[in-house]
């Protein structure tokens, strides 16, 4: 948290971003409230990122730097900046002209050490009912980067971004822990406030990688925080669970087993067992059972 008056540096990652990242600076630049600075941080592309981000406002500082993942990007465009307060936005995203307006007033007076707000589009996130604990966050992750003004001296406090590639993807998520299992306050603004394009490509083929990811990040997160074994166990146990549950609607069956027996070996759950099993039968067989239960929930309602 900081008392000081808030100065707002805004940073954003760019990697082959050409086609887009104009769109992401004019709306930074547009802003009510305008920030002290835009720093890009092109994280070695190989198209042609930084003339563009460079001709989109010359008020725009740009940093080139070899390719180190969107983790050393971020943490890179911090170390270069100068406020107290750091705006991150993706160079995909775009925000509302009134964004920076509405969550300064959040900033002062040294009461949180997040702000954020929901975003437009079709990944629109849960509203939190209360303020954020880590135990919420643990469950659930409530926080877009791209909505988020972080304080400095809170985000240096837990080291910045984790730039391990491990948790490639979820970076976010990993500072949100880490800061909250440290005592963060998290700000909620309710207004949609960030325009956010969900990333390209079909979800389902890159199951095991996000999976992966996110047990990665879990673990880190432990580890950082002192949790105790069990309650790790469990959520690794969930992790493998849903996307064990995800695949074998799309029946995938093999990959299926696999995720929940992972599941399972961290966690004994009767339901996950009887899915374990499930992805043994034919596929007829599953089939039948999805129809049985359409149709009956068809009749119940």
């Amino acid at each position: 948290m900081s008392n000081k008056t808030p100065v707002i540096s805004v940073v954003m990652p760019a990697y082959n971003a050409a086609a887009f990242v104009q769109r992401a600076i004019n709306s930074v630049w547009s802003q009510t409230r305008s920030p002290l600075e835009l720093i890009v941080v092109d994280d070695g592309s190989s198209d042609d990122t930084s003339a563009a981000a460079r001709a989109a406002d010359p008020r725009t500082v740009v940093i080139r730097q070899s390719n180190g993942g969107p983790g050393a990007a971020r943490n890179r465009g911090v170390k270069e900046s100068k406020g107290n307060w750091i705006a991150f936005i993706d160079a995909d995203d775009a925000w509302r002209p009134n964004k920076l307006e509405l969550q300064l007033p959040h900033m002062e007076g040294g009461n949180t050490d997040v702000v954020f707000s929901q975003v437009v589009g079709p990944l629109e996130r849960d509203n939190p009912k209360k303020p954020l604990t880590f135990d919420d966050l643990w469950d659930h992750n409530y926080i877009g980067l791209s909505t988020s003004v972080v304080c400095r001296e809170s985000f240096e406090k837990v080291g910045g971004f984790d730039e391990d590639r491990g948790v490639l993807g979820i970076e976010d998520y990993n500072l949100w822990l880490r800061m909250a299992s440290r005592g963060a306050k998290f700000t909620f603004v309710k207004e949609e406030l960030v325009e956010y394009t969900p990333a390209p490509g079909n979800l389902s083929s890159n199951y095991w990688k996000i999976a992966q990811a996110a047990v990665r990040n879990a673990e880190k997160v432990a580890e950082f925080s002192g949790m105790p074994q069990k309650q790790l166990s469990t959520k690794l146990a969930a992790i493998y669970a849903e996307y064990g549950i995800a695949l074998l609607y799309d029946r995938d069956l093999p990959a299926a087993r696999t995720y929940l027996r992972q599941s399972l070996k961290h966690r004994v759950d009767g339901r996950n067992a009887l899915r374990w099993m499930s992805t043994f039968a034919p596929a007829p067989v599953l089939n039948l059972r999805r129809t049985l239960l359409r149709t009956f929930s068809q009749f119940l309602s």
